[in-house]
């Protein structure tokens, strides 16, 4: 229908209203239908779409989006005359263009998770910021936000959550180029954001690390760590097809001293090594979140794993804590060959909470539980705490501790130095 030269598509039991407020101003109105008695929406729990091509007028310079929208349709408010933009938290989906060719479009904010399509803000010659404050959006396509066609992005700066939405702007800004991508801090302005970086090879994350960058996103391809990294405290974001290899830098050990001393949380990033017993990053304090291990790995630092994924073959554990008093592994996947996890050398506090651990061997790989304890001597103490854990495969022998196949007490350590606690029962 249409009211004050203004064409609306509306969904069943629907009607949206447009009221004439100013010369040059209108403000959108929604009320539900329900058994033909209409009702304001903040009486009516429903939900409310914008469809495909809805508004296309340039005079309309304000826009007041109800609380219950949650869908804005195909080029819904293209070529509108409005300067500023503020999505209620219930949207879900915008789609292809919704609001591209706004001349006058100055200032977005974004309250929720948002799944955009194609196009968003493209070709908005006067857009200068972006607020995503959705700690989850996501994005499909290319040009998120431009100036131009041609993808001229400069003087851009598009604010958010964190560094995995850092990520997919930049895997959304396919061809578009000049805008910055800040990771939000204290300040709801954007004053004291963090800029990230986005590199492409070893020599520019190289440069960015030195440069001061402590938010760097990884395109596509393998990469090392570089020694600038030592002592910081970074975010390295892969984008799923990430690899970074863990080298041996020629010590006893044989570990990786890139990260001597760094504090560093790793999204999205696999992480290959060269299997050897001590590979590793020395010295290195750890969050992993959605990452993949392949290769045998030893922790030299506090280190927690959310949600990552372990892969190793032959005569290696997944995991050595060596070095490492505090380690937590939360909802994470160990694939081996029938050993997983060593408990060894220094004293350790061990989580384990909603994680699986499978045996393609079904045990008869190395005779091993999956967890194993291992001292040389006396002084480590290890406390080892298992919550919600499925363990598939792996044996059951005589140095097995409590449960079966879970924790092996491979030196027969005392309960003074090892406690082992399994879905809340003090088992040894």
């Amino acid at each position: 229908f249409t009211e004050n030269d203004i064409t609306f598509q509306i969904t069943d039991d629907t009607k949206v209203e447009a009221v004439y407020e100013n010369v040059g101003t209108y403000t959108i109105y929604v009320r539900v239908n329900v058994n033909n008695n209409y009702s304001s929406v903040a009486a009516v729990s429903a939900t409310v779409k914008i469809n495909a091509r809805a508004i296309n007028m340039k005079t309309l310079t304000s826009i007041n989006f109800p609380s219950t929208l949650t869908y804005i349709g195909e080029q819904a408010f293209r070529q509108t005359g409005m300067s500023e933009l503020t999505i209620p938290a219930n949207v879900k989906v915008i789609d292809e263009g919704a609001f591209r060719d706004m001349a006058n479009l100055t200032t977005v904010t974004v309250k929720g998770n948002v799944a955009f399509d194609n196009y968003a803000f493209r070709s908005c010659p006067n857009l200068t910021s972006i607020y995503l404050l959705g700690d989850d959006v996501t994005f499909t396509g290319s040009q998120f936000a431009t100036h131009s066609d041609n993808g001229d992005a400069t003087g851009i700066t598009i604010y958010v959550k964190n560094a995995t939405v850092a990520a997919r702007v930049y895997a959304a800004q396919t061809s578009a180029y000049g805008y910055e991508v800040k990771v939000l801090g204290d300040a709801t302005d954007g004053s004291d954001a963090t800029e990230v970086a986005q590199v492409k090879n070893d020599t520019q994350f190289d440069t960015a690390i030195a440069n001061g960058a402590s938010t760097v996103v990884l395109g596509s391809g393998n990469y090392i760590i570089p020694d600038s990294a030592q002592g910081k405290t970074l975010t390295i974001v892969g984008n799923g097809d990430t690899v970074v290899a863990n080298q041996n830098d020629g010590s006893y050990e044989g570990c990786d001293y890139s990260l001597d001393g760094a504090t560093v949380t790793f999204e999205g990033v696999t992480i290959n090594t060269d299997g050897h017993t001590y590979a590793g990053y020395a010295r290195c304090s750890a969050t992993y979140n959605n990452c993949t291990i392949n290769g045998s790995y030893t922790l030299y630092g506090e280190s927690v794993f959310n949600n990552c994924t372990f892969n190793v073959t032959g005569d290696y554990y997944n995991i050595w804590t060596w070095g490492a008093k505090n380690v937590k592994f939360n909802d994470c996947t160990f694939n081996t060959d029938g050993k997983s996890i060593l408990v060894y050398n220094q004293t350790c506090d061990v989580y384990v909470d909603g994680c699986t651990f499978n045996d393609r061997t079904n045990g008869a790989g190395f005779t091993k539980s999956a967890f194993e304890t291992g001292v040389d001597g006396v002084g480590p103490k290890y406390k080892i705490y298992i919550n919600d854990t499925t363990v598939n495969g792996f044996a059951e022998n005589d140095k097995c501790v409590g449960y079966k196949n879970i924790v092996g007490n491979k030196n027969s350590m005392t309960n003074e130095y090892l406690n082992i606690v399994i879905d809340g029962v003090d088992v040894y």
